[in-house]
């Protein structure tokens, strides 16, 4: 799970740069954060020609390496972010515990449990999760312990 959304990320960052192509067909349209991502994949490739067009267009804008470099990084702890998010969404659902397409639970069931003063307490589960639920839910269904037997 963790290695996929890494991946997503990493395509997701890398994916925002501008083509040769494209930044040749049409350098204005290029918009200035995507120059940013091209400026540094450029540079980070070695393509010193394809780097001095891409700089005198950033500096025709005003734009600083240093600037870039800034808004990069914005981005990429962005994106970090939105992926540990999603993950812990992901772990949570998982775990029946929320976060939207979990396990949810569809049926009910009465569970007789002891209370902290020795008291016996009935409380409706859902059967899928576990987790208890309003007391409607098991309404009409069979007061017993079958499905979590013991109290």
């Amino acid at each position: 799970m963790r290695r996929r959304a890494i991946i997503v990320m990493a395509a997701f960052v890398a994916g925002c740069a501008t083509s040769k192509a494209d930044f040749y067909k049409s350098p204005a349209a290029v918009g200035d954060w995507s120059l940013c991502r091209t400026w540094s994949d450029a540079s980070n490739a070695g393509d010193l020609e394809f780097v001095g067009d891409v700089t005198r267009e950033a500096i025709a804008r005003g734009m600083t390496s240093e600037g870039c470099r800034a808004k990069n990084l914005a981005v990429e702890v962005g994106t970090v972010t939105v992926v540990v998010l999603g993950i812990v969404a992901a772990a949570l659902a998982a775990r029946g515990g929320g976060g939207g397409g979990g396990v949810t639970d569809t049926t009910w069931a009465w569970d007789q449990f002891r209370a902290q003063d020795g008291s016996m307490l009935w409380a409706c589960r859902g059967k899928q999760t576990g987790q208890f639920a309003d007391q409607w839910r098991c309404s009409g269904l069979p007061m017993n312990d079958w499905t979590w037997p013991g109290p």
